[in-house]
Protein backbone atom coordinates (compact mmCIF):
# COMPACT_ATOMS: atom_id res chain seq x y z
CA UNK A 1 0.00 0.00 0.00
CA UNK A 2 1.34 3.31 -1.16
CA UNK A 3 0.25 6.88 -0.28
CA UNK A 4 1.59 8.51 -3.05
CA UNK A 5 2.93 8.31 -6.14
CA UNK A 6 3.04 8.83 -10.09
CA UNK A 7 2.94 6.37 -13.04
CA UNK A 8 4.98 7.26 -16.08
CA UNK A 9 4.07 4.60 -18.50
CA UNK A 10 1.62 1.51 -19.27
CA UNK A 11 1.31 -1.92 -21.55
CA UNK A 12 -1.76 -3.08 -22.66
CA UNK A 13 -2.15 -6.93 -21.46
CA UNK A 14 -3.61 -9.83 -24.13
CA UNK A 15 -6.64 -10.20 -21.12
CA UNK A 16 -7.12 -5.98 -22.11
CA UNK A 17 -6.27 -4.90 -18.86
CA UNK A 18 -2.96 -2.44 -18.32
CA UNK A 19 0.35 -3.12 -16.30
CA UNK A 20 1.74 0.32 -15.31
CA UNK A 21 4.81 1.12 -13.71
CA UNK A 22 6.20 4.60 -11.90
CA UNK A 23 6.77 5.64 -8.21
CA UNK A 24 5.73 5.62 -5.37
CA UNK A 25 6.17 6.82 -1.43
CA UNK A 26 4.54 5.81 1.65
CA UNK A 27 4.64 7.38 5.09
CA UNK A 28 7.00 6.47 7.38
CA UNK A 29 5.32 4.72 10.50
CA UNK A 30 4.35 6.75 13.39
CA UNK A 31 5.80 10.12 11.71
CA UNK A 32 4.66 12.54 9.00
CA UNK A 33 6.75 11.67 6.95
CA UNK A 34 7.16 10.32 3.53
CA UNK A 35 9.83 7.65 2.44
CA UNK A 36 12.30 7.76 -0.40
CA UNK A 37 10.74 7.40 -3.72
CA UNK A 38 10.36 3.51 -4.51
CA UNK A 39 9.45 1.70 -8.21
CA UNK A 40 5.61 1.58 -8.41
CA UNK A 41 3.80 -1.19 -10.60
CA UNK A 42 0.33 -1.67 -10.63
CA UNK A 43 -2.10 -3.91 -12.66
CA UNK A 44 -5.74 -3.56 -13.59
CA UNK A 45 -8.07 -5.51 -15.18
CA UNK A 46 -10.17 -4.48 -18.49
CA UNK A 47 -12.52 -2.79 -15.77
CA UNK A 48 -9.65 -0.04 -14.66
CA UNK A 49 -9.95 -2.26 -11.21
CA UNK A 50 -6.55 -2.67 -9.69
CA UNK A 51 -5.53 -6.33 -9.08
CA UNK A 52 -2.19 -5.51 -7.86
CA UNK A 53 0.22 -2.40 -6.39
CA UNK A 54 3.67 -3.39 -5.59
CA UNK A 55 6.66 -1.51 -4.06
CA UNK A 56 10.07 -2.30 -5.57
CA UNK A 57 12.28 -2.75 -3.15
CA UNK A 58 9.32 -4.21 -1.34
CA UNK A 59 11.94 -4.94 2.02
CA UNK A 60 13.97 -1.87 3.20
CA UNK A 61 17.36 -4.21 3.74
CA UNK A 62 21.28 -2.84 4.62
CA UNK A 63 22.63 -2.68 1.15
CA UNK A 64 18.83 -2.58 -0.72
CA UNK A 65 18.41 0.37 -2.81
CA UNK A 66 16.78 3.46 -1.33
CA UNK A 67 15.44 5.12 -4.64
CA UNK A 68 13.90 3.96 -7.48
CA UNK A 69 11.72 5.42 -10.52
CA UNK A 70 10.45 3.19 -13.51
CA UNK A 71 9.93 5.05 -16.53
CA UNK A 72 9.26 2.61 -19.58
CA UNK A 73 7.25 -0.85 -19.84
CA UNK A 74 7.24 -3.39 -22.58
CA UNK A 75 5.87 -6.90 -22.69
CA UNK A 76 8.26 -9.68 -22.30
CA UNK A 77 6.74 -13.20 -23.45
CA UNK A 78 3.08 -13.84 -22.51
CA UNK A 79 3.67 -13.91 -18.63
CA UNK A 80 6.26 -10.81 -18.05
CA UNK A 81 6.90 -7.68 -18.13
CA UNK A 82 10.13 -5.72 -18.40
CA UNK A 83 10.39 -2.41 -17.07
CA UNK A 84 13.55 0.48 -16.79
CA UNK A 85 14.48 3.65 -15.50
CA UNK A 86 16.68 4.28 -12.59
CA UNK A 87 18.19 4.11 -8.65
CA UNK A 88 20.52 4.81 -6.46
CA UNK A 89 22.27 2.38 -3.59
CA UNK A 90 22.21 3.52 -0.29
CA UNK A 91 26.11 4.88 0.05
CA UNK A 92 26.70 8.13 0.44
CA UNK A 93 27.59 10.38 -2.58
CA UNK A 94 26.57 7.40 -4.55
CA UNK A 95 25.12 8.42 -8.24
CA UNK A 96 22.62 7.02 -10.06
CA UNK A 97 22.24 3.76 -12.21
CA UNK A 98 20.06 2.64 -15.02
CA UNK A 99 17.99 0.01 -14.10
CA UNK A 100 16.19 -3.01 -15.69
CA UNK A 101 13.47 -5.26 -14.42
CA UNK A 102 11.82 -8.06 -15.34
CA UNK A 103 8.13 -8.55 -13.30
CA UNK A 104 5.99 -11.66 -13.26
CA UNK A 105 2.42 -10.37 -15.16
CA UNK A 106 0.36 -12.03 -12.43
CA UNK A 107 1.51 -10.57 -8.93
CA UNK A 108 3.74 -7.58 -10.21
CA UNK A 109 6.84 -9.10 -8.12
CA UNK A 110 10.60 -8.52 -9.76
CA UNK A 111 11.81 -11.75 -10.64
CA UNK A 112 15.24 -10.26 -11.39
CA UNK A 113 16.66 -6.21 -11.01
CA UNK A 114 19.67 -4.98 -12.88
CA UNK A 115 21.69 -1.78 -12.22
CA UNK A 116 23.65 -1.21 -15.37
CA UNK A 117 25.89 2.12 -15.55
CA UNK A 118 29.31 3.32 -14.22
CA UNK A 119 30.62 6.41 -12.57
CA UNK A 120 28.44 9.57 -13.37
CA UNK A 121 24.60 9.35 -13.84
CA UNK A 122 23.31 6.55 -15.82
CA UNK A 123 19.16 6.99 -16.11
CA UNK A 124 17.45 4.50 -18.65
CA UNK A 125 14.40 6.39 -20.07
CA UNK A 126 12.68 3.42 -22.83
CA UNK A 127 12.21 0.06 -23.47
CA UNK A 128 11.15 -2.70 -26.04
CA UNK A 129 11.12 -6.72 -26.19
CA UNK A 130 12.35 -8.46 -29.25
CA UNK A 131 13.55 -11.67 -30.31
CA UNK A 132 14.75 -12.54 -26.31
CA UNK A 133 16.42 -9.50 -25.73
CA UNK A 134 15.33 -5.98 -23.73
CA UNK A 135 16.88 -3.12 -25.48
CA UNK A 136 16.69 0.21 -22.90
CA UNK A 137 17.85 3.45 -24.51
CA UNK A 138 18.51 6.52 -21.98
CA UNK A 139 21.40 8.33 -20.96
CA UNK A 140 25.29 8.34 -19.48
CA UNK A 141 26.46 11.43 -17.64
CA UNK A 142 30.20 10.86 -16.98
CA UNK A 143 31.93 13.26 -15.63
CA UNK A 144 29.13 16.11 -16.81
CA UNK A 145 29.19 14.63 -20.25
CA UNK A 146 25.97 13.56 -21.03
CA UNK A 147 25.71 10.75 -24.24
CA UNK A 148 22.73 8.56 -25.34
CA UNK A 149 22.99 5.45 -24.31
CA UNK A 150 21.52 1.69 -24.93
CA UNK A 151 22.09 -1.62 -23.28
CA UNK A 152 20.40 -5.35 -24.18
CA UNK A 153 19.78 -7.68 -21.79
CA UNK A 154 18.72 -11.26 -22.30
CA UNK A 155 15.66 -13.00 -20.69
CA UNK A 156 17.46 -14.10 -17.52
CA UNK A 157 19.00 -10.40 -16.98
CA UNK A 158 22.17 -11.03 -18.21
CA UNK A 159 23.46 -7.89 -20.08
CA UNK A 160 24.69 -8.90 -23.51
CA UNK A 161 26.04 -5.49 -24.40
CA UNK A 162 26.64 -1.32 -23.75
CA UNK A 163 26.95 1.15 -26.49
CA UNK A 164 27.06 5.06 -26.01
CA UNK A 165 26.50 7.37 -28.97
CA UNK A 166 28.71 10.54 -28.48
CA UNK A 167 28.13 14.38 -28.72
CA UNK A 168 25.42 15.42 -26.31
CA UNK A 169 22.61 13.45 -27.26
CA UNK A 170 20.03 11.64 -25.08
CA UNK A 171 17.78 8.52 -25.81
CA UNK A 172 14.48 8.88 -24.35
CA UNK A 173 12.48 6.12 -25.94
CA UNK A 174 12.40 3.27 -28.45
CA UNK A 175 9.65 1.16 -30.59
CA UNK A 176 9.65 -1.67 -32.99
CA UNK A 177 9.63 -0.40 -36.93
CA UNK A 178 9.04 -1.59 -40.24
CA UNK A 179 12.31 -2.41 -40.31
CA UNK A 180 13.71 -2.85 -37.03
CA UNK A 181 13.70 -0.32 -34.52
CA UNK A 182 13.28 3.22 -34.08
CA UNK A 183 15.27 5.27 -31.12
CA UNK A 184 14.58 9.00 -30.61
Amino acid sequence: NFGRGALYALVRLPDQGFFAVGEGQAKIEGTHQWAAEKALVIRVDAQGNPSTQRIIPEFEAEGELTHGRLLAVDLMGATHAVSVGYTRSPAPGSSLDGWILKHALDGGQAVWKRQVGDAGDDKLRGVVSLNGQAIAVGTRDEAGKQEAWAVAVDTKGKVLWKRTYGGKRSLVAITRADRGLAAV
